[in-house]
């Protein structure tokens, strides 16, 4: 009979410290690490290969013959028994074509035999084992002889393929962007916005002129506006991110033009409007004060008391 394949998993071990193997354990080979993904969005998973080399020679007797060694991947059932790993587990592709089987002859002197990790692989540490399926007339592998081979527990090569289960990118990017949203909306909202846009705490200013009196109550509104033309329709979306502005209209006021009331301190108020249109004992009002503001195109006397 023929003698044996004198190398048949020269490079099968890289990485052995990957899988905590010792240096005496050389027979079981870390064959490599690949991720998955649910698909989202327009990122769809693809598969990772991930590629071994095995080198080997045949004798003289096996190439002379045409010998040929066929190798299955197994696994360990629940009962202990090996049984081929199931194709939806594992896609097998010797040299870039798909196989069921790897089947070695003897016009190679290496294979490149990739693994592809299928949906229904578990996200774990897979031990595999390479078993002999047919021998091709070899009477030994590896100085494992036939008889040996043939036994329900012989294996050529345990096989160490981690799978694990992360993030689609596109969904990791997107989960980011949401935490660092919500991380500016609540620094917006618990400190940003009432720097940026201040409100008023409370309090009210009552606005006198001729037969005219209004009280406008303030807490809470970023802005008081004395207009006598249409106001300004603010969206929801912008009372909720900069505060709301109180408009009080009256279209046969004095207000030739707008005059605003916008924080100033705590307890102080900052008037502003145009200087051609009016002048006001000041521009600063403090609670509890009285302040004129006159209108200087038709005299208006106009009262406000700060409270």
């Amino acid at each position: 009979m023929f003698a044996n394949l004198l190398r048949l998993f020269a490079v099968f071990f890289v990485a052995v410290n990957l899988i905590g193997c010792t240096a005496e354990e050389k027979d079981i080979v870390a064959w490599g690490s690949t991720k998955e993904y649910d698909d989202f969005l327009w990122e769809d998973f693809i598969p990772d290969t991930l590629t071994r080399t095995i080198a080997f020679e045949f004798n003289k007797d096996a190439r002379r013959y045409g010998s040929a060694v066929t190798l299955g991947v197994f696994k360990r059932s629940d009962n202990g028994k090996f049984v081929p790993v199931d194709p939806a587990e594992l896609e097998i592709f010797v040299n870039g074509a798909k196989q069921e089987n790897i089947r070695i002859t003897p016009d190679m002197d290496s294979v490149k035999v990739g693994f592809v990790l299928g949906r229904a692989a578990e996200a774990k540490g897979h031990h595999w084992y390479f078993r002999a399926i047919d021998m091709g007339g070899m009477d030994r592998i590896n100085d494992i002889e036939v008889a040996d081979l043939r036994s329900d527990d012989a294996v050529l090569s345990e096989i160490v393929v981690v799978k694990k289960h992360i993030w689609n990118p596109v969904a990791l990017v997107l989960f980011w962007v949401l935490i660092v949203l919500l991380a500016l909306l609540l620094l917006w909202f618990g400190m940003g916005r009432n720097q940026v846009y201040p409100k008023f705490r409370g309090g009210s200013i009552v606005v006198e002129y001729g037969n005219f009196y209004k009280v406008l109550r303030i807490g809470g509104c970023k802005q008081v506006v004395c207009t006598k033309g249409g106001t300004k329709q603010e969206s929801a979306l912008s009372q909720l991110f900069t505060g709301k502005v109180l408009y009080m209209k009256d279209s046969t006021g004095p207000w030739v033009s707008d005059v605003v009331f916008s924080p100033s301190s705590r307890k102080r108020i900052r008037l502003r409007y145009k200087t051609a249109d009016f002048t006001a004992d000041s521009n600063l009002l403090s609670k509890g004060e009285v302040y004129n503001l006159k209108s200087i195109s038709d005299g208006t006397e106009i009262k406000l008391t700060i409270q």
